[in-house]
């Protein structure tokens, strides 16, 4: 404390910042909004943090600090997750995101820009393991589109038999970049930042069926998140379009962008 308040005293220092953040442009209205939005200080502090290597850029969170910065209702904690799968958790694993990355998610999600949430993949389970247990009966809530069967055969058993990695994932499910090409959407996930990725088809599916049994909120109803799976014949493998008939799992040519139903979640990359 007595460090920043010396710091407070030091106009030598306040002014060189002034006349260097002038250099790039930053007048009044940079310092203005700097000092008006805590979220936003705070994603300029973790950039400089992360920069320089100072102490919050390594700092992992707990599932307390998760909810104060995402919100309550965007996390979804491993021991809730198991009981509704009926499953023991064991001891849980930790939640491989700085605060930096939180805050950075919170504030995309206040801009209307993303909706990150963290959640408890147990990764237990493969595809085809999902659809056995869910079935494909309608009436039972929720389950797999009984006419998506193209998956099911021996040709994919690389993929579909494949189980995610268990962890704390966090998702954008705002689901970007529709009506273009899965090569373009790749450019703009690159662009978004070297530390996202597309969402493993696996891991998203078990996600979304474990936010609609705990809250019955129903996400990718209308759209599919195309993935990074190749299928046996070349094409890039989607899930979604999660409606009463069940959730899809399709497959499409990269080359194809007529649709504004193939669209992206975003996945942030683990912190090792």
């Amino acid at each position: 404390m007595v460090e920043v308040e010396e710091f407070g005293k030091d106009n030598g220092l306040v002014h060189e910042a002034v006349v260097t953040g002038r250099k790039v442009g930053a007048g009044r209205p940079f310092w203005s909004a700097l000092a008006g939005s805590e979220l936003l200080f705070r994603k300029v502090f973790d950039l400089v943090e992360a920069e320089t290597g100072g102490p919050s850029s390594a700092r992992m969170v707990s599932l307390k600090i998760a909810r104060k910065i995402l919100g309550s209702n965007r996390v979804y904690a491993g021991a809730r997750v198991a009981k509704k799968w009926n499953v023991e958790l064991g001891d849980d694993l930790p939640i491989r995101f700085t605060e930096a990355d939180l805050q950075n998610a919170a504030l995309d999600n206040a801009s209307g820009k993303a909706d990150f949430r963290l959640v408890r993949v147990l990764g237990r389970w493969s595809m085809r393991e999902l659809h056995a247990r869910f079935g494909i009966d309608p009436k039972k809530q929720p389950c797999f589109f009984k006419d998506s069967k193209w998956w099911l055969g021996s040709s994919e058993d690389k993929w579909a038999n494949r189980k995610p990695t268990p962890g704390y994932y966090l998702f954008d499910f705002a689901g970007k970049w529709g009506s273009t090409s899965w090569d373009v959407q790749d450019v703009h996930i690159q662009a978004s930042g070297s530390d996202f990725e597309r969402a493993d088809e696996v891991a998203l599916v078990e996600a979304v069926l474990t936010i609609f049994q705990l809250t019955q909120e129903r996400l990718l109803e209308n759209w599919y998140h195309w993935g990074p799976t190749l299928a046996s014949d070349g094409l890039r493998v989607c899930v979604g379009d999660f409606d009463d008939d069940g959730l899809h799992v399709d497959w499409h040519h990269p080359g194809y962008d007529d649709s504004g139903f193939l669209r992206v979640v975003r996945s942030r990359k683990f912190r090792s």
